[in-house]
């Protein structure tokens, strides 16, 4: 008697969800909020650190990355649909690129979303006022002193005008 031996294997694939920073950053140990969307499931997988702890993800979850750290989520079927998004950081100053944020998982394959964050300190809306600039104090100096000079030339004047109108009675 012939026996066969079945094994179902299931066909999953990856995701490499990964944060790079350029620019001269104020922080670059600021960790970023994404959000990764799993369509049609509600299960949880786990995933792989890098910089990071090792955790577990489902559809809507939030995960937090600095620069150069990663996470990849294993066991994903495939031909699932997924989407990673980050939170918007462009009044901190930050302008994201990012490659792979949408796609489908594929057979023994990681897909990869990189996200890219560059700092332009022009668009950094939350740096706080330190104090005067240089020529702020140079025109509040001179503005004084101005005014000081104009008081003087007032009292002057009132004091010559006083004297003419004594001398003449």
């Amino acid at each position: 008697t012939a026996t066969a031996v079945f094994v179902n294997m299931k066909e999953v694939g990856s995701l490499s969800i990964t944060k790079i920073l350029k620019g001269a950053a104020p922080n670059k140990a600021k960790a970023f909020e994404f959000t990764v969307i799993f369509e049609g499931t509600s299960a949880t997988y786990s995933y792989v650190g890098n910089g990071v702890p090792n955790g577990k993800i489902k559809s809507g979850d939030k995960i937090y990355l600095a620069n150069g750290q990663s996470i990849t989520i294993n066991g994903l079927p495939v031909g699932m649909n997924y989407s990673v998004t980050e939170k918007d950081y462009l009044r901190d100053g930050f302008e994201v690129v990012s490659v792979g944020a949408t796609g489908k998982i594929m057979i023994d394959k990681i897909q990869e979303a990189i996200f890219t964050n560059t700092y332009n300190a022009e668009l950094d809306f939350n740096i706080p006022q330190t104090g005067d600039t240089l020529i702020g104090n140079y025109a509040k100096i001179g503005l004084f002193f101005f005014s000081g000079a104009i008081l003087c030339l007032a009292a002057a004047y009132y004091l010559l005008r006083k004297r003419q109108h004594n001398n003449r009675h």
